[in-house]
């Protein structure tokens, strides 16, 4: 524990429109949105010790291209005056999001242009915010195991390798926690580590 360290969180709804392309699993049956059952957010963590600040955004989308992702964490520094080597950006890989990656989209969509150009902006507002609330805190962590993913790369007898369940392939089963408390006890965050795909 760190007599230093401050933290603060802050969040932002990051729910595309309706309509947006979001063919992000095999099984769907349409590829477009057709309502919100429950919002994205954006979640941006601030940690500082007084010297040294970092920044974690937290996504909830499946994933972004390098480009994008860089330019977020861009202009986050650039309003934050964080370096950009001390922020994160990381994705819940979600698979109820948007189509935002490459190797996804099928189709030009016009709207996830549009949706990805003010993203940046909103993640970087998320993670200044986030930077003003920062107060005393303290942290612990600990590891523990989890049995529910799988390795999911199946060897067919032609020895093609697809996505599928393989009983006998490599499963990281550790699980990595990060808790962030108020000094009064009550949580600011928690940070998990896991290689999960069940």
């Amino acid at each position: 524990m760190s007599d230093h360290l401050k933290a603060a969180t802050a969040r932002c709804d990051i729910t595309p429109p309706s309509g947006i392309y979001h063919m992000n699993w095999g099984a769907q049956t349409h590829l477009r949105a057709e309502g919100v059952d429950l919002p994205l957010w954006c979640t941006a963590l601030a940690v500082t010790d007084g010297s040294t600040t970092a920044l974690i955004v937290e996504l909830d989308l499946l994933q972004l291209t390098t480009e994008t992702t860089d330019r977020v964490r861009q202009d986050t520094a650039d309003l934050t005056d964080v370096p950009v080597e001390q922020i994160r950006v990381s994705f819940s890989h979600t698979h109820s999001g948007p189509s935002l990656g490459p190797g996804w989209t099928v189709e030009e969509d016009p709207m996830v242009p549009a949706y990805v150009s003010h993203l940046a902006g909103k993640v970087a507002g998320t993670a200044w915010e986030a930077l003003r609330r920062v107060e005393p805190a303290r942290a612990a962590a600990g590891t523990g195991s989890c049995d529910i993913n799988i390795n999911r790369r199946e060897r067919r007898p032609d020895g093609r390798v697809v996505v599928g369940y393989n009983p006998e392939g490599f499963v990281d089963r550790e699980v990595k926690v990060m808790r962030i408390d108020r000094l009064d006890g009550e949580p600011l965050a928690t940070i998990v580590n896991y290689a999960c795909h069940p």
